[in-house]
């Protein structure tokens, strides 16, 4: 059963935007005066930076739009595939990278807003909120897109610059440490576990359309 209040649902896509804007922020330097831009070199700046874009927007159209329903987010790819992005940036957090964040200092808020907050509340905007069945069979083909253009964006920007720091934001993506073979099979799970992980997301989302109504859905488009 989702929650159907366009409040509630407007609010939790402006706190999503608004995390993840402060989160990018802080990581980049802004506040202290030392802009860094590599930072989005990382997949956990580009997936929130996406969802910062995305929900800012979809809040916008919902309050711009009196007549439309709090669960009929626009643009429904994007929004699978933000929710996509996100989650493989908090599932990497829940594996390696827990004992980074902290509560005592601003840089660890940063890290558990960039790597918990903003995935959970997308996550669960997907969840409460969202009308099911929207999500098309071809989507998670399309989905999938995202990081295979992130792997080619980092070996490029690699390859183009030498000399610059952390060329390879994870040990996974170090292909001259890693050797050919092994960097592939890296890829190649990775890309795997990430198009089930998709598919897993459109069937999860027609079961529930299923089970919350017995009426057909018209697939998105």
């Amino acid at each position: 059963m989702r929650i159907r209040t366009k409040t509630a649902s407007v609010a939790n896509k402006l706190f999503i935007s608004a995390a993840a804007v402060w989160g990018i922020s802080y990581q980049a330097g802004i506040y202290s005066g030392r802009l860094d831009f590599s930072v989005f070199r990382m997949f956990t700046e580009l997936s929130n930076a996406a969802c910062a874009a995305y929900f800012a927007l979809c809040a916008a159209i919902l309050v711009l739009s009196p007549e439309r329903d709090a669960g009929d987010s626009p643009f429904v790819c994007i929004k699978g595939l933000c929710t996509m992005c996100i989650s493989l940036t908090g599932i990497i957090a829940a594996v390696a990278l827990m004992h980074t964040i902290n509560f005592t200092s601003a840089e660890g808020i940063s890290m558990f807003v960039l790597h918990v907050a903003t995935p959970a509340a997308t996550v669960a905007d997907w969840l409460i909120f969202d009308k099911k069945g929207r999500f098309a069979q071809w989507m998670p083909a399309v989905w999938t897109s995202a990081p295979l253009a992130y792997f080619v964006y980092i070996m490029i920007s690699a390859a183009a610059d030498p000399y610059m720091a952390k060329r390879f934001p994870y040990p996974f993506l170090d292909c001259e440490t890693l050797g050919i073979p092994l960097y592939l099979f890296c890829i190649g799970t990775i890309t795997a576990l990430y198009v089930l992980f998709g598919f897993a997301l459109q069937y999860g989302d027609l079961i529930l359309r299923i089970r919350s109504s017995s009426k057909p859905c018209k697939t998105a488009v």
